[in-house]
């Protein structure tokens, strides 16, 4: 940041935040344009104001914008995404509870922490209120009508409110109810954002994981369609079920007992395992395992760590331990993920896939 305000970008360039002082609000204004032209951009802004400090990052590529941001709000602040035109949008609310209202003020869209939906944005402006104190950390990834439906064949009735509400210019969601952020979703959501990859390499991986995104949504989807998402459970608890996912992601390596986390979130262990497998439909211990094993496999995967450092990472005392769990859950051992993932790159018809993308 230099001394007047501005931020420098990736490429060194300098670029003023669009932060605006209102009597009842703060208002922090972003452009998520996925409708220009074949320039990649990419870019990161921070700035720290009297009434918030803001973070995010920016990926825009054809047909697909990615935005990922951080607010810490020290009284009511309202941030503005403004958009070219209809568009789709891929909501992932990490933490904090998002307030979605159009220029007319009227509800676009509300989420809790650690959920997820796909809306059909129509307004050319949904801003999101962030009370004092809060502390919010959202993904977007908007993408054109043009690409999103050429992921699906022309007569699917997946998205026919969408077909159909586009042109009408009504504002909808995929899913009547907001899907919880699963470990496999957050492993990646790491992915996207820690890309290491440059130029083309970077597009084609970012749009890769953008679809294999879009995939995993739809299948959790289809497992919601026939129960409620939360069934007959209170918002307190929910959200108690919620700091205890983000307690055992936030510490991987730790080896928490029903009753730590019952007394950490106020709550007894008989709740606690009723209603996260309700909440999130895997056990306490289960989905903890989940990401465990997604993550070992995104860092093993990487090649820069040894399979007895991600078992210690981890948090298992011995790699014989680890490497047993790894290969009951993924079907192979972790030193033969290279292996592994040699085949199934030699197996993918490159020609089609760069046709898809």
């Amino acid at each position: 940041m230099t001394g007047k305000g501005e931020t420098i970008t990736q490429k060194g360039e300098i670029k003023n935040i669009a932060c605006i002082g209102r009597q009842d609000a703060t208002a922090i204004n972003y452009t998520l344009n996925c409708f220009g032209t074949d320039e990649v951009i990419e870019k990161r802004d921070c700035h720290q104001k009297e009434d918030a400090d803001a973070c995010s990052y920016e990926y825009s590529s054809p047909g697909v914008h990615i935005w990922y941001g951080t607010i810490q709000a020290r009284k009511k602040t309202e941030i503005h995404f403004e958009v070219s035109g209809p568009c789709i949008q891929m909501v992932f609310s990490i933490q904090s509870t998002l307030y979605g209202f159009d220029s007319d003020r009227r509800p676009v869209y509300n989420f809790s922490s650690h959920e997820h939906n796909i809306l059909l944005v129509t307004n050319h402006v949904v801003s999101v209120e962030v009370h004092p104190e809060a502390c919010v950390e959202t993904l977007l990834i908007t993408l054109t009508p043009d690409l999103f439906f050429s992921y699906f064949a022309a007569n699917t009735v997946l998205f026919a409110g969408f077909r159909k509400n586009i042109g009408l210019k009504i504002p909808t969601r995929f899913s009547r109810q907001n899907l919880p952020i699963t470990p496999r979703i957050s492993v990646l959501l790491n992915d996207i954002l820690y890309c290491s990859l440059c130029g083309d390499s970077k597009r084609l991986f970012l749009q890769a994981k953008v679809m294999e995104l879009l995939a995993v949504q739809l299948d959790q989807y289809d497992q919601c369609r026939t129960e409620p998402v939360y069934p007959r459970i209170k918002k307190e608890e929910v959200e108690k079920m919620h700091q205890v996912q983000q307690l055992m992601l936030e510490n991987p390596e730790k080896t928490f007992s029903l009753k730590e986390l019952s007394r950490e979130v106020g709550t007894n262990e008989y709740n606690l395992k009723k209603h996260f497998k309700q909440v999130f439909g895997n056990t306490v211990f289960g989905y903890l395992q989940t990401f465990r094993m997604e993550k070992a496999k995104e860092m093993l995967s990487d090649g820069k760590v040894k399979v007895a450092e991600v078992s210690r990472l981890l948090g298992y005392k011995h790699a014989t331990h680890f490497t047993a769990a790894f290969k009951k859950h993924f079907g192979f051992l972790p030193n033969k993920i290279k292996g592994i993932l040699l085949v199934d790159l030699l197996e993918i018809d490159l020609t089609v896939f760069l046709e898809v993308i």
